[in-house]
């Protein structure tokens, strides 16, 4: 059995349809990790001027 392009885009468009409805769904969990994600990478990024 050969995989085919065709087969493959089917694959992927599933997942990114799995991973938008999951994203719908859990709408408000989604939006508070994304939040917390985004947060705590303002806090990692240092204060101090990148200057050499």
């Amino acid at each position: 059995m050969k995989i085919i392009k065709k087969d493959a885009r089917v694959f992927v468009l599933g997942i990114i349809a799995f991973l938008a409805i999951k994203c719908i769904y859990n709408w408000k969990e989604s939006k508070d990790a994304f939040t917390r994600g985004y947060n705590s990478s303002l806090t990692l990024q240092s204060p101090k001027s990148n200057t050499a």
